[in-house]
C-alpha cells in the first residue's frame, strides 16, 4: 500500500511540475493601441518622440518625452492614452541637458494629471508646461515635455518560472477595447498625433536577461548599463505602411532556462518513479494473493519422497509440453500498439512546434519524450514475466489438482527465466533443486 501511495504522490507531484514548467504562461496582451497627442499644434513645432520603457519585475515605468519647439508663451501638453493602468505619474523638463519638475522648475509652471478607467484596463496621462515670461528659447534646441508614470500589466507575455517575457506595444491603432467617453477631458484643443516625425522606443530589461531573435521590428542598437540591458527600436508612421506599427520585445533570463528545464527533467524522472512503485504495488498485491491461495502449511503436506517426486516429474513434463510465450507476444504486441500509437501521434503534433521552436526547448522536451518513453518501456518489462506465468498458469493448470497449482506456478516461473531450456533435464542433472521448500520458495523470489 505504501509503493501506491507513494507512486501517485510521484506521479501527481510529476504532472504539477511538467505544468508549471511548459502549461503555466501568462498573456496579458494590451487591449488597444496606445496614442500620443501633442497640442497646440499651431504654436508649435514638433520635433520627435522618445519613449523610454523599463520592464522588470521591480519595476515596470513608462516615459514619454515629445521634444519641440514653441513661438508663444502658452499653456502646451502632451497626453497618451494607454492599455495600461497607470498607478503614478509625475512631469518633468528638459532643457540644454538640465532637467526641470515641478517643484525645482525656474524655467516655467509643469504639471501632470492621470486618470485609470480599471474597467477597460487603461488610463491616460496627460503633462502642461507654461513658460515664465523671461523664458527664452533656443531656436536650434528644442525642449522635451515629458510625463514618467508607474503603470501595471506592461509584460504582455510572461513564460513559466520567468523564462522569457515579451512586452507588445502598438502605437496609433485601434482603440476600441481601451477608450472611454471621459479621455477625451484630458486631451487639449487642437492637438495631433505624433505619427509624422521620428519615433524612438527604448526598452529596459535586467541585464542578466538577453535579447530574444523574435523581437520585432530589429532593434537598432543594444547597449548595457549598470542596472539594464536596453534595446532602441525606430518605428516608421508614414505611408504606405500605415499609422498603426507594433513593437515586440523579447527577452530571456539563461538562469531561470536552465531552471525551468531542470524542473522538466525531474518531472519526467518522477513520472518514472511513481510507475515504478504502482507497478511494485501491483505486484505485491499479487504476492498477497498467491499466499492467501496456498493455505496448506507445509507440515500437512505429508508424502513419500517417491510420491512427490513422480508428482514433481509430472508437472515438469507438463510445463515443458505445454509452455507457450505466443500469447505474450500477442499481449506485448498489442499493448505496444495501444500505447505507442497515441505516443507517436502526440510526437507528431509537437515535431511541428519542437522545428520552430529554439534549441533549448528542443533539448527539454526531448528529454520529456524520453522520460516519457522510458517509463512506457519500464512498464512493460514489469508486466511481461508475470503476464507470462499467469497466461501459462490458466492454460496449463486445468491439468492439475488445487493441491499441485503452487508447484506448478513454481516449475512455470522456472520456465519463464529460460524458455528454451527443457526442465527435465536441469531435473535429471541436479533433483535438489525441485525439493519441495525450494520451489516454494520460487514462488516469492
Amino acid at each position: 500500500m505504501i509503493f501506491l501511495f507513494l507512486g501517485i504522490i510521484f506521479i501527481g507531484s510529476s504532472v504539477i511540475s511538467y505544468t508549471i514548467a511548459n502549461l503555466s504562461t501568462e498573456y496579458n496582451i494590451p487591449k488597444g493601441a496606445i496614442w500620443i497627442e501633442l497640442g497646440p499644434r499651431d504654436y508649435l513645432t514638433p520635433n520627435r518622440t522618445r519613449l523610454i520603457v523599463t520592464a522588470s519585475p521591480q519595476e515596470c515605468s513608462f516615459d514619454l518625452q515629445v521634444y519641440f519647439n514653441f513661438t508663444e508663451r502658452r499653456e502646451y501638453y502632451i497626453c497618451a492614452m494607454l492599455p495600461y493602468v497607470t498607478l503614478k505619474a509625475s512631469p518633468y523638463l528638459e532643457y540644454f541637458n538640465s532637467r526641470y519638475t515641478n517643484e525645482t522648475s525656474s524655467i516655467g509652471t509643469i504639471k501632470a494629471h492621470f486618470r485609470t478607467f480599471e474597467d477597460k484596463d487603461s488610463s491616460v496621462i496627460n503633462a502642461t508646461f507654461i513658460p515664465n515670461q523671461d523664458f527664452s528659447l533656443s531656436p536650434n534646441e528644442p525642449i522635451a515635455l515629458s510625463i514618467s508614470a508607474q503603470i501595471s500589466g506592461l509584460i504582455s507575455i510572461n513564460y513559466p518560472l520567468g523564462s522569457r517575457q515579451t512586452v507588445i506595444m502598438t502605437f496609433f491603432g485601434d482603440q476600441t477595447g481601451v477608450w472611454d467617453d471621459d479621455m477625451a477631458n484630458y486631451i487639449g484643443a487642437n492637438s495631433g498625433a505624433m505619427i509624422d516625425f521620428p519615433f524612438q522606443i527604448i526598452v529596459q530589461f535586467p541585464k542578466e536577461n538577453y535579447l530574444s531573435s523574435d523581437s520585432y521590428p530589429n532593434p537598432i542598437e543594444l547597449f548595457i548599463t549598470e542596472r539594464f540591458r536596453s534595446a532602441i527600436f525606430e518605428l516608421d508612421f508614414s505611408r504606405p505602411r500605415g499609422h498603426a506599427q507594433t513593437m515586440l520585445c523579447s527577452y530571456s533570463s539563461p538562469t531561470n532556462e536552465t531552471y525551468r528545464q531542470l524542473v522538466i527533467f525531474i518531472s519526467g524522472t518522477l513520472l518514472t518513479l511513481g510507475i515504478t512503485l504502482c507497478l511494485e504495488s501491483y505486484r505485491e498485491k499479487r504476492r498477497e494473493k498467491e499466499m492467501s491461495q496456498d493455505k496448506k502449511p507445509r507440515e500437512q503436506i505429508e508424502e513419500t519422497k517417491e510420491i512427490y517426486d513422480q508428482t514433481v516429474l509430472r508437472l515438469i513434463r507438463l510445463v515443458d509440453k505445454n509452455f507457450r510465450l505466443d500469447w505474450v507476444d500477442r499481449y506485448f504486441k498489442g499493448g505496444m500498439v495501444f500505447v505507442f500509437v497515441p505516443f507517436v501521434i502526440y510526437l507528431a503534433l509537437v515535431a511541428g512546434y519542437m522545428l520552430l521552436a529554439p534549441i533549448n526547448e528542443r533539448i527539454s522536451i526531448g528529454l520529456s519524450l524520453l522520460a516519457v518513453a522510458t517509463a512506457i518501456i519500464a512498464l512493460f518489462a514489469r508486466f511481461g514475466e508475470e503476464h507470462a506465468v499467469n497466461v501459462n498458469c490458466s492454460r496449463i493448470g486445468i491439468c492439475v489438482g488445487e493441491d499441485e497449482k503452487s508447484l506448478l506456478v513454481a516449475l512455470i516461473k522456472m520456465k519463464t527465466k529460460a524458455p528454451t531450456i527443457n526442465i527435465e533435464q536441469i531435473y535429471n542433472q541436479n533433483k535438489n533443486m525441485f525439493q519441495k521448500d525450494k520451489l516454494l520458495e520460487r514462488l516469492y523470489s
